[in-house]
Order: structure tokens, then C-alpha cells, then sequence
């Protein structure tokens, strides 16, 4: 079954999820039971590779001495997690628990790079200034140097684990919290093998979904695709990720207009609880 949410105006999305925001201000609980997100997320045995770049995902750099406890105390999720993992999936708030920013952030070193909605990157790095106040740390716009992209498999059967008979009841076993946050390394495993030997390709798991793919951070003079054999057939990422139920960026997510739980977001590993 497929539902149709207007996210704002001027765009219509459709996802695949169980809680969306209704633009006239009802929210509602959708039952949805062709949902595959929350099944298992691993691929299909034979996994096929396809690349597409993210222009709409800009870059922010932060360094500088305390740039963890100061990032900690503006987002959703638990910075320290990335003493065990590389990558970070999380929100930006207002001070009213609404969504400003949805952001993955990467750590490269003693760096961050925070991945958010190119559109509105310097509002984005002006509320980081905001709260930055007299600590010594540097906040840059990497998006002229740097960019984002994703590998992921077009061709994923995104359903095939799914398995209940679509009662209201079986809902509340679609979402089991032990097996929710379990990722699937084999696809990631697969593109760092073929990119080993490539220098200025940094190479993250995306740390919502493993169906989601993998994150690429390059140059943007760098042509990825050839590397990889990209495939041209199947899903495009955007189609992928809304199967998934997973939204992205300020045209799906309005700035200041809902709560991450509107967003499935509390079926993602984004909201430390």
C-alpha cells in the first residue's frame, strides 16, 4: 500500500513508514503493511553496486579543542558513541524539540565533518556559532572542496525477511529494540576491498539502515563511478530511502516544523534515550 504525504508546498514525497506529518497539524499513526524498514536490512545475496552523488548534502568541518562536549550539547544522539564507530546519525533541535537540521556526522581524526542540507548550510553554521561563544573552535564550510555521494545496491529486496500478516496487532513486532540498531558490514566490507587502494576516498557505513548503503567523502573533482562499476539500473537512492521510510533534507523535513518521531526517527539510531 502506498500513502502520500505532502512535506511541504511545493514538493509531494511518498514514503513507506508508520508516523508522518499531516501539513494541516492532525497527527496521526499510519498502519502501513507493505513496511519493510524496520525487517531485517540486509541486502540480497547477489549485491549489485551503484553510485549517485548527493548535491543536495553539504559539508561543515569542526576542530578545535572540546569540539565533542560542544557538539553533545546541541544534538539528539551521544557523541561518544563515535569512540566505537565512525559515523553518527542524529538531529539538530530548536529550543522547543522541533527539527532544524537532520545531520550524519563523520569522524576523521580529532575532525568533524557534519553532513547536513546544503540548501541551508550557513544557517546551519550560524546556530553552531551561536552556542560556540568563547570556545576555541573552528567551524568551516567544506562543500567547495568536498563532497558527499552513496553506493548502495539498487536491486535490494528490501521485504524479503518480512513476514506477518498484516493485523493491527503484529505492528508491535515490527520493531523489535534488539534487533533494530543491528548492521549488516558485509556490503561496506565489499566497497572498502575495491577502494582500498584509493587515496582521498574516505568510506563510512551509513549509520541509519545498512540497506541505505554506504557514504563516500571525496573530492569534488573525483569521478567515483568508473572505480566501481557503477550500475545505472534499478532503485535510485531517493526511490530506496523512501521505501525505507527514511526522510532527508530540509524539502522533506521542513526546518522547525515537527518532531523527530514524525520522521520515523525513533525508529532510527538517532535519539540517544
Amino acid at each position: 500500500m502506498r500513502r502520500t504525504f505532502q512535506i511541504n508546498k511545493n514538493a509531494i514525497h511518498c514514503f513507506y513508514g508508520l508516523k508522518r506529518f499531516n501539513p494541516e497539524g492532525l497527527r496521526v499513526k499510519i498502519y502501513n503493511f507493505h513496511f519493510s524498514r524496520t525487517c531485517s536490512s540486509s541486502s540480497t545475496n547477489v549485491q549489485q553496486m551503484k553510485y549517485e552523488s548527493l548535491p543536495t548534502r553539504g559539508l561543515v568541518r569542526l576542530s578545535g579543542e572540546g569540539v565533542h562536549e560542544f557538539v553533545q550539547g546541541l544534538m539528539t544522539n551521544d557523541i561518544n558513541h563515535l569512540d566505537n564507530t565512525s559515523s553518527l546519525y542524529t538531529m539538530f533541535l530548536n529550543t522547543k524539540g522541533r527539527i532544524l537540521y537532520d545531520s550524519i556526522i563523520y569522524k576523521y581524526n580529532d575532525i568533524l565533518l557534519v553532513e547536513c542540507d546544503v540548501n541551508d548550510i550557513h544557517n546551519f553554521i550560524k546556530h553552531l556559532k551561536m552556542y560556540r561563544v568563547r570556545r576555541k573552535i573552528d567551524i568551516d564550510n567544506v562543500s567547495d572542496v568536498l563532497t558527499a555521494g552513496v553506493v548502495f545496491d539498487p536491486n535490494q529486496n528490501l521485504a524479503k525477511n518480512c513476514d506477518f500478516n498484516g493485523t493491527i496487532k503484529d505492528l508491535e513486532q515490527i520493531v523489535p529494540c534488539s534487533t533494530i540498531y543491528e548492521h549488516d558490514s558485509s556490503f561496506e566490507l565489499k566497497v572498502k576491498d575495491i577502494l582500498i587502494d584509493k587515496k582521498n576516498i574516505f568510506i563510512y557505513r551509513d549509520p541509519r539502515l545498512s540497506a541505505l548503503g554506504v557514504r563516500l567523502i571525496h573530492s569534488k573533482d573525483l569521478d567515483i563511478a568508473p572505480l566501481l562499476q557503477s550500475q545505472n539500473s534499478g532503485d535510485s537512492y531517493t526511490t530506496v530511502r523512501y521505501k525505507l521510510g527514511v526522510a532527508e533534507g530540509i524539502q522533506e523535513i521542513p526546518v522547525g516544523n515537527s518532531f523527530p518521531h514524525e520522521y520515523n526517527c525513533d525508529y532510527l539510531p538517532e535519539v540517544q534515550g
